[in-house]
């Protein structure tokens, strides 16, 4: 407020200045009011941001359950001690049981190495020099001149090429000649050899020659009695879900893999999600108590929403509709609670059928193809299947929009389609129709496409609440900035009327003593 010269009952006695502060606290109630409106909007933002904390924790604990992916925890367990011939591992789609494994060769990649120079700035004819990886591959001209005619010259020029080879030089020790250049595939196995024309050089300076130092091979891997031959040490989706990287050749063992479920796994995050659910309803009870004024309904839309997605029914072929029935139930508080007994027998006997109610899950109508995982993205219905190519090639559709090839068998919806993440397994040999796919997206599922509707989206509930709460306390800043204004304009009245005042009897009262002097 205004500062001005006090004259406080110089002339009068009057302490006009403890006047005016009351008549200011007067004046002053309609900004109380305001900062006390400001005070209640940022206790309602704090809650708000209280709500995000606790629906960030339970986003991230649905997320371990939302996707059979997710969902199906599995472990691996190898005969193959410390994994020193082989690595396995298995996704959600494996199916638990036990496969044979026998490391039979390893992939490696092609080289060929030149004859030896003297040094590595010796000079070499020059022309164009050939590359190709594979007999189907295109071939790469690689120009040598006096820019480059060197052997270091030519490594440089190979591998700025575009080539599907490295170019590197060895020095083998030779007394004379030990600079050697070797070219090296970037890709393993037969497919992918190295092949080099060297037709198109001539000059007086030596002329590259090449010989095959290593031979390109393919790896191969004995899986439940079938040999399999890859070009890559990794094998991916060598059957559904289950990926094998070969690491050391042992022809004379056989070990054995076991695929299992982590049915202890899949309770600790059941539990986790209990637990958080928990937290967010609790909280929300807490705050809608104490918002004794009742106008914001947002916290009661937030947990009658919740709540009625706990209770859901999810139409499935197995024996469950609802988490009820294995065990998640809701008690009269409206919190969860897990009955751990039927929990552990229904995940242990009905596994599916528990995943299929929480998880997104899929189901197809071809014994050809099999649903194997989704993603937040995949919007819930029946789609067709096409299959345009089969094997290495393989390429289709799924209900008419354009997928990828992943792995060895997989097809996958692409992103930005309807079926984004919709991942199906395709072990027939042949194109054509394969029927449909149809996804429905589980309780958690369906929790997380909620709760990130809350956190996320800019026209959300929260983010309605929130951004319609900081313009209230704009506005009131705004107002609480103009009344202050007005207070100092009315203070500043104030004293100079009560100064004028106080001058006006100060004049009288001299008047009044010099009158009394004449007299």
């Amino acid at each position: 407020m205004a500062s001005t010269v006090s004259l406080s009952g110089y002339a009068s006695g009057i302490d006009t200045a403890s006047i005016i502060k009351q008549l200011m606290a007067v004046e002053s109630k309609p900004l109380s009011k305001l900062n006390a409106k400001k005070t209640a909007y940022q206790a309602q933002l704090t809650v708000y941001s209280d709500i995000r904390t606790k629906l960030s924790a339970l986003s991230t604990a649905v997320e371990k359950l939302n996707t059979a992916r997710e969902f199906k925890k599995t472990t691996v367990n190898s005969t193959d001690v410390d994994d020193e011939h082989f690595t396995v591992t298995a996704s959600s789609s494996a199916e638990a049981t036990t496969h044979t494994v026998k490391v039979k060769s390893l992939a490696r990649a092609s080289k060929d190495i030149s004859q030896g120079f003297a040094a590595t700035t010796s000079t070499i004819a020059g022309g164009t020099l050939k590359i190709r990886t594979g007999e189907d591959g295109e071939w790469t001209s690689i120009t040598i001149d006096s820019s480059n005619n060197t052997l270091e010259g030519l490594r440089s020029a190979i591998n700025s090429s575009g080539a599907d080879v490295t170019a590197s030089i060895m020095n083998d020790g030779d007394a004379s000649n030990p600079y050697r250049l070797i070219i090296t595939s970037k890709e393993t196995g037969t497919a992918n050899a190295v092949e080099i024309d060297t037709s198109g050089l001539s000059g007086t300076d030596p002329v590259m020659s090449f010989s095959i130092s290593q031979t390109a091979r393919d790896a191969q891997v004995e899986f439940d009695g079938v040999t399999i031959t890859n070009s890559e040490n990794k094998i991916e989706n060598l059957v559904s879900g289950i990926t094998i990287e070969l690491k050391k050749i042992d022809t004379d063992n056989e070990y054995s893999v076991e695929v299992s479920t982590n049915i202890d796994g899949i309770k600790e995050n059941i539990q986790d999600f209990v637990n958080k659910y928990n937290d967010v309803i609790k909280l929300l009870d807490d705050k809608t108590k104490a918002d004794s004024s009742g106008i914001d309904s947002a916290l009661t839309q937030i947990k009658r929403q919740l709540r009625t997605l706990i209770s859901s029914q999810v139409v499935t072929s197995g024996e469950f509709t609802n988490m009820s029935q294995f065990g998640i139930s809701t008690d009269s508080t409206g919190q969860l609670s897990i009955d751990d007994e039927e929990l552990t027998d229904a995940l242990t006997d009905h596994f599916d059928s528990v995943m299929n109610v929480m998880a997104a899950n899929g189901s197809t109508t071809n014994a050809s193809v099999r649903y194997s995982s989704s993603r937040a993205a995949t919007q819930a219905g029946t789609y067709a299947v096409q299959i345009t190519g089969v094997g290495s090639n393989l390429a289709g559709t799924i209900g008419g929009y354009s997928a990828h090839k992943s792995g060895t068998n997989m097809l996958v919806g692409d992103t930005g389609t309807p079926v984004e993440g919709l991942a199906v397994y395709f072990t027939g040999s042949s194109t054509g129709s394969y029927g449909s796919v149809t996804f429905s997206a589980g309780i958690m599922e369906k929790f997380d496409r909620l709760v990130d509707g809350y956190l996320n989206y800019s026209n959300g509930l929260l983010k309605n609440r929130e951004n319609a709460l900081n313009k209230k306390i704009t506005d009131t800043d705004d107002a609480m900035t103009k009344m202050n204004d007005r207070l100092d304009k009315i203070e500043a009245r104030y004293k100079a009327q009560y100064s004028k005042m106080e001058l006006a009897l100060s004049k009288l009262q001299t008047q009044g003593s010099y009158i009394s002097g004449i007299s």
